[in-house]
């Protein structure tokens, strides 16, 4: 996959606000990915059903786009705000 790399159980991953480093995982009924910058200084993680409706998995998608940028204190590009599923204002602007 494009932008992703992986290593000792830590991958990193390009998105459009800048390189996060992390992992995922999962425990019965829950899957989740965590973030964290370079230096470890900020973080985010995100868990979901391991069985997700529509609903669900979209809000999980937009939410794992905008996560990162929130994280790293960085604009959320729009694309990413006018996906279908809704997120509560103080996910998408922190």
């Amino acid at each position: 996959m494009e932008g992703f790399h992986y290593g000792l159980g830590i991958y990193s991953r390009e998105t459009p606000c800048g390189t996060v480093w992390g992992h995922d995982g999962g425990i019965a009924g829950y899957a989740g990915r965590a973030y964290t910058d370079r230096r470890g200084t900020r973080s985010s993680a995100v868990f979901l059903p391991t069985q997700p409706d529509d609903a669900i998995g979209a809000a999980a998608d937009r939410v794992d786009a905008i996560a990162p940028c929130v994280m790293l204190g960085r604009p959320v590009p729009a694309a990413a705000l006018e996906r279908s599923a809704p997120v509560s204002h103080a996910v998408a602007n922190g």
